[in-house]
């Protein structure tokens, strides 16, 4: 696969339950790249959990952990000689003006645009995730999050399809992105 930019990062950002980590894998094996899921990074390097330290530090702190590792994967990516590198972020980090700049320094991000409904129905099976409290109160957060999440690079309306499918329309709309961004 061929870009008028040359081969890079991919971010796939979302409401939490959209795909970004089965889907990032997907587009990882699709694109012969590497997949890192930030939230498994920051665990790995951090050596707790993500609820663990949603827990101990508050969503805040848990922020300001997420935005040092964002930079660090960023720049460990940077030295990573595999052509493509697909990170799923967490359903956060874009929602934070710095990562957002960074991501854009970075490489092309990658808004997965789902439905509520379809959210909240996976939402109500897993129930374990650090900042679902009520149905309603992440419908609240679903709503002021998407404001962020448009500013993301491309929109990809996400519906049930496969997840080999979600990964293939990434990559089309990559292609047709990176034409538009050619002629610019």
């Amino acid at each position: 696969m061929r870009f008028a930019r040359r081969p890079g990062v991919v971010f796939l950002t979302g409401f939490m339950g959209c795909g970004k980590t089965t889907v990032g894998r997907q587009l990882a094996t699709l694109v012969q790249g590497r997949f890192v899921d930030l939230d498994e990074y920051l665990e790995s390097t951090t050596g707790c959990t993500i609820r663990d330290l949603f827990r101990q530090e508050g969503e805040a702190g848990f922020r300001q952990r997420e935005q040092v590792a964002l930079v660090q994967l960023c720049t460990a990516l940077a030295q990573d000689q595999t052509p493509w590198k697909i990170v799923a972020l967490g359903g956060g980090t874009f929602t934070v003006p710095a990562n957002r700049d960074r991501i854009r320094r970075t490489g092309w991000s990658v808004w997965l645009d789902v439905p509520f409904e379809l959210l909240a129905a996976r939402l109500t099976q897993n129930v374990t995730r650090p900042l679902w409290t009520s149905l309603e109160e992440t419908r609240l957060r679903y709503a002021v999050r998407r404001a962020d999440y448009a500013q993301a690079d491309i929109r990809l309306s996400v519906t049930d399809a496969p997840p080999h499918q979600i990964a293939e329309e990434i990559v089309q709309a990559l292609l047709q992105y990176s034409n538009r961004e050619a002629k610019a």
